[in-house]
């Protein structure tokens, strides 16, 4: 969960079950970050592969990820443009999931407040909520990238994706620490701090030099200034037992090609960390 809850904005849903929730401010005007939110043209700048369907209350909107063969069909529920946005969803076998956005500007910036509820509780739905906890928190970051560096700009991705069979605690030293990450991706630099400086200089002998955008318990993201984006570092559960390792590029002003040239390197890269932490 995000340190910055922006929690004094209120709610409109009776949101139920366990939710997750985050916050952030953007160097931003409300309409431009509620936009990105609501306009599915917009959306896929930082977030989703594809979105379709219509931002008014009652409208259908569907997200696409089309890299993993997913795809959401979400209710537009509450939608008052510069203010506040809401979606409901029905998760087959799970109940009702809502998402809501608040969003409030003051001298030209706007906090938002985010809330995305119904998950249950125990142990069988713990691995699914901390996933989606972290995404939404790696997500909010690439969004402020987006409202505050790239508006309007066409996003392409790239993503590199390994199995592993290692547990996260092995891991996320590897994808942050100076040490971890020589063993498969740098000869120097590490992910320091949230808001400091980093610079990696690949074995490949490449550079990547910007800042730590966003730590969580799994994953981390850093922009790139190189690349004109971000690079998230990940890892997730991939079903009972099983469990990946990726790195994940959102690129601005870019085309798919260049996007896509960076996959093969950054696998390889993946394969060298695979076989560290056995």
């Amino acid at each position: 969960m995000s340190d910055e809850t922006n929690d004094d904005l209120p709610l409109d849903l009776d949101h139920t079950g366990r939710a997750i929730e985050t916050g952030a401010t953007f160097d931003a005007p409300a309409d431009h970050v509620y936009r990105a939110w609501s306009d599915p043209e917009l959306l896929a700048g930082w977030f989703v592969d594809r979105a379709e369907g219509g931002s008014s209350v009652g409208d259908v909107q569907t997200w696409h990820f089309e890299r993993f063969g997913f795809s959401m069909p979400y209710e537009v529920v509450i939608a008052e443009p510069g203010r506040r946005f809401a979606l409901r969803c029905e998760i087959p076998g799970k109940g009702v999931g809502l998402m809501e956005i608040v969003l409030e500007e003051s001298g030209g910036r706007t906090r938002m407040r985010f809330v995305n509820s119904g998950f249950g509780e125990g142990a069988e739905w713990d691995a699914e909520y901390e996933g989606i906890d972290s995404g939404w928190n790696m997500a909010t970051a690439l969004l402020r990238e987006f409202v505050g560096r790239h508006w309007g700009e066409t996003r392409h991705d790239f993503l590199a994706l390994r199995p592993c069979q290692a547990e996260a605690d092995a891991i996320v030293p590897r994808m942050r620490t100076a040490e971890g990450l020589a063993t498969w991706l740098t000869d120097s630099g590490e992910l320091g701090p949230v808001g400091s400086e980093a610079r990696l200089v690949l074995k490949d002998g490449g550079t990547w030099t910007g800042e730590v955008l966003c730590h969580t318990a799994m994953e981390s993201t850093m922009r790139v200034q190189e690349l004109n984006g971000a690079v998230e570092f990940k890892t997730f559960p991939m079903g009972p037992g099983q469990r990946a390792v990726a790195l994940r590029g959102s690129l601005w002003g870019t085309d798919k090609a260049s996007a896509n040239a960076h996959e093969g390197p950054l696998g390889a890269a993946l394969d060298r960390l695979v076989a560290a932490v056995g």
